[in-house]
Formats: structure tokens, sequence, C-alpha cells
């Protein structure tokens, strides 16, 4: 029994060192899945520093690439703030984000990936990267979930370390994910002129079966600002996939109604859009699509919202 535990000690020391010594060889700035997050940023700095009344707008790249804020802002006269980045950062990390800024009178709007209902791991390698970019970043990831699921995909965010540090090659010529990728409301513009549609795609997560447990935690966090309004809207979808998945789609619909703390705005058909108002997902918009969806959720905070 000592001799496992000198064993699992050893190896996780000698792992631990391995991490911190490519943290400290190959930290790279240019480096895409590094520098994009860097768009973290200036979203916390507009959470801290726009007044109330204000929008919240809380999801994954459903929103980083579908939103444009200055739209919404005029059509509906508040100011908005676009919180979406990317889904694998995972809900606790969003909601610790928002902890202590969410003010009387917000309005919160979840726009949460189809992921976050279905029992998969969403928590990929992204926390690695934001973690490298900030060591203070580790205080969004100290749950044991979290700490499990980083562990995880370890491996995976060592090897991308180890073939940039060989290969010299930190791809810092990518167009679309870099840190200069947003405007100065947090959304991003990077694509916005590029001509490209998703091609056969068929994501489906749903025939997992379906995790409550984000639900719940949105439901703690309702309780928690009983004096903001809080609600929940399905995120754009490719039409061809939504074709595919209806019948799904609208029972999760039918049980975030019925679990959910929030009030759902609009229908589960939305925010779905012809697949060449997409760019390079499921989730993410193009030009005219971005353009659209904003159009439509202006809409929805004027009538439902205020």
């Amino acid at each position: 029994m000592l001799k496992l535990f000198f064993k699992i000690t050893t190896l996780s020391l000698a792992s631990s060192l391995f991490i911190i010594g490519f943290f400290l060889l190959s930290r790279d700035n240019d480096n895409p899945q590094h520098s994009f997050l860097k768009g973290r940023f200036l979203k916390q700095e507009r959470l801290s520093n726009i007044e109330t009344p204000r929008v919240i707008l809380c999801g994954g790249s459903n929103l980083a690439f579908g939103i444009d804020t200055k739209l919404i802002q005029t059509k509906t006269g508040l100011e908005i703030v676009n919180m979406g980045l990317s889904r694998s950062l995972g809900l606790p990390y969003m909601l610790k984000e928002l902890k202590g800024k969410v003010k009387a009178n917000d309005i919160v709007i979840f726009a949460l990936e189809f992921d976050y209902y279905y029992k998969k791991q969403l928590l990929g390698f992204t926390p690695l990267f934001m973690i490298e970019n900030n060591l203070n970043n580790l205080e969004y990831f100290n749950n044991k979930d979290d700490l499990t699921r980083i562990i995880n995909f370890t491996p995976r965010y060592l090897q991308i370390k180890i073939n940039q540090f060989l290969s010299k090659s930190n791809n810092n010529a990518n167009p679309i994910y870099h840190e200069n990728a947003f405007n100065e409301y947090g959304d991003v513009i990077s694509h916005l002129e590029f001509d490209k549609t998703p091609k056969n795609i068929n994501y489906n997560v749903f025939n997992l079966d379906h995790n409550t447990t984000n639900i719940a935690l949105i439901n703690n966090f309702v309780e928690e600002h009983p004096e903001a309004k809080i609600f929940t809207v399905f995120p754009s979808f490719l039409e061809s996939n939504f074709k595919i998945h209806q019948k799904e789609v609208e029972a999760l619909y039918q049980l975030i109604k019925i679990e959910s703390k929030t009030k759902f705005i609009g229908k589960s058909d939305s925010f779905v859009f012809p697949d060449n108002y997409f760019f390079d997902s499921v989730y993410h918009l193009n030009k005219k699509g971005r353009k659209l969806r904003s159009e439509r959720l202006a809409i929805l905070i004027n009538s439902k919202c205020k």
C-alpha cells in the first residue's frame, strides 16, 4: 500500500513538474488558443465598468461569434455586455465570473449551447490555456469536477505545447482566432468578411441523457440574485441539424421550461437559421446571420425582458 502511494505521489509530482516546465518554456502570447482567450479581459472590463441597467449575455462562442452588441444597444436603449467566449470553459467558470458583479435591475440572459444540457464533458483543454494566460484563473477551476476534467485533458494540452516547442511554429497567422478578433464591445468580428459555410455536419449531443446539473446551477444563481431579471434562450443553431433533431430540441425546451427558475424567452426554433447564415460550426454565425440574430434578440429584450 505504501509503495503504491509512493508511486502515485511520484507520478503526480513528475507530471506537475512537466506541466510547469512547458508553461515556462513554451508560453506564447501569439498562440491562437492562448491569445484568443485574452478576449476575456475585455469582457471582464466591460462587465466591471458599464453601469446598470444593462443586459448581460452569458454563454459560449455562439455569443462571441453571433452578437452585434452595438446593434442591440441601438434597438433596445440598453447597455449590452457580451460575456460569451468558449463553451469549453464550462458554466461554473461563467457563473464565478459574474459573482459579485450582477446588480439590481440587471437583465441576465443565458444562451448556452445545447451541450450544457446533456451528459457530456464540456471542460476541455481551454481552461489550461486560461491558467497559462494568467495563473490567477486557477480560482475559477477549483472544484473537484473541474480539476478532474482538466487532468483528463492534460495529455492533449501537452501534445499541443510539445508540437509548438519542437516546431517553433506557433500558428500566429490564424486569421480568426487571435487576440484582436474582438471589437470594442467584445464581439468577434475577425470572421465577418470570410465566405465560409459548415458542410455535412451532424452535431449530435442529443442521443445522450439530459444533464440537469447546469440547470440546477442556474437555479442557484437565480436564488442568489433576486434583484436581477434572469432569462434563458436557445443558441443560434444550424437549420439542417435542427431538422434532424427537432424532436429532441423540443423535448429539451419543455424540460427547461419545467425545471428552470429562469423565464424562457422565444421558442425552440427562434434562433434557427439557414446553413448559409453560419460560418465554421453549428453555432457560429456569419455576418448576415449575426445581424438577423441580433435583431431578433433585441425584439425579445424589448417585449419580454424590460
